[in-house]
């Protein structure tokens, strides 16, 4: 989290549950223990410093990946947190598989440039396919 306030956090978090901030003040009165999961929810984003732009990204894994979320329901906070640290934690061994010494790119591990890649992809199309490359559009009677 960059900087975030506490109630910038704590609407992002409504936002992401679907609880509207209205709903959340009337839960100070009617609903204690709900409104004791916002806040304990609240606080573990700010103590795990989660990047609130992401908790719509977050929300939305939980929906295509739980159970529940397949359901159409939509994660209760703390549910909410508890995917945004796994989330996280997947996204960053996704950047490690990404980043692995196999996954280079053949022209990297060459040690040519992007334009000399493309080059040799070129000449390689142009071999295989003699008109590759070649516009072969007519507009208006005229052959381009």
């Amino acid at each position: 989290m960059h900087s975030n306030n506490e109630k910038e956090v704590f609407q992002a978090l409504c936002d992401a549950v679907h609880v509207d901030k209205d709903l959340a003040d009337m839960l100070q009165s009617t609903d204690p223990i709900r409104l004791v999961e916002l806040t304990r929810a609240n606080e573990m984003l700010i103590k795990y410093k989660v990047d609130l732009a992401s908790l719509g990204d977050v929300a939305s894994d939980w929906r295509e990946t739980d159970w529940r979320g397949r359901q159409g329901s939509f994660p209760t906070a703390l549910q909410l947190v508890e995917h945004c640290l796994v989330w996280r934690k997947r996204k960053k061994e996704q950047r490690k598989e990404l980043d692995a010494p196999d996954r280079i790119a053949w022209w990297k591990k060459e040690g040519l440039t992007v334009e000399q890649a493309d080059q040799i992809i070129w000449d390689a199309e142009k071999a295989r396919d003699p008109t590759f490359g070649r516009l072969s559009a007519t507009v208006s009677g005229f052959a381009w």
